[in-house]
């Protein structure tokens, strides 16, 4: 009950849908070392370095997305990079540190 309509599942599974929002979350529970970061940088993001993924995942939301993860390790991969910088040029960035301004209606 109350959780009619919400979709659960990979990348893979949302190709061809939409809906009005998604959450999407890139957390990973291994941390690559500094070392392995800076000779391998798509190594410690899997399937997060595909481009295609990624295209797939931040174009599914009809009205807005909201993506959980770590800018530092996303940045890493170029792709994710520019997404994030659009993101922040757009004002839709919002670090762990910061606080969302809520909108009164």
């Amino acid at each position: 009950p109350g959780c009619n309509g919400l979709h659960v599942g990979s990348v893979v599974t949302a190709q061809g849908s939409e809906w009005d929002y998604v959450l999407l979350s890139t957390v990973r529970n291994a941390e690559a070392n500094d070392q392995t970061r800076r000779s391998k940088p798509n190594v410690h993001l899997g399937c997060l370095a595909d481009r295609h993924l990624l295209n797939v995942a931040v174009t599914r939301g009809r009205l807005g997305i909201v993506v959980l993860g770590s800018a530092v390790v996303l940045s890493s991969n170029r792709h994710w990079s520019a997404f994030l910088q659009h993101c922040d040029a757009s004002g839709g960035l919002l670090l762990a540190e910061e606080q969302p301004q809520l909108l009164v209606a």
